[in-house]
């Protein structure tokens, strides 16, 4: 009964051949290339997530810690251009 769930990047794929076509998945721990996975275990990069099949990906510290929140957005808006180009 569920209509989506929330995993890693990783996960995604392991999980997506039991399940609907339209069920969503969020994925937090999403990192840009190079970036630290702090205290997360299972991380990826945005571009992996999206390729994997990523419904909405959580994008917090990349942003909310940057020194220039607004440059750090457009520079994830740009790695998501770049993933689904």
């Amino acid at each position: 009964g569920l209509d989506g769930v929330v995993c890693a990047p990783g996960e995604i794929e392991l999980i997506r051949a039991d399940l609907p076509d339209d069920f969503f998945y969020v994925t937090p721990g999403t990192r840009s290339p190079g970036g630290s996975g702090n205290d997360h275990k299972r991380t990826g990069t945005h571009a992996q997530a999206l390729a994997a099949g990523s419904s909405l990906l959580v994008v917090g510290r990349r942003i909310n810690q940057a020194a220039d929140r607004r440059q750090a957005a457009a520079e994830v808006l740009r790695e998501l251009r770049e993933a689904t180009a």
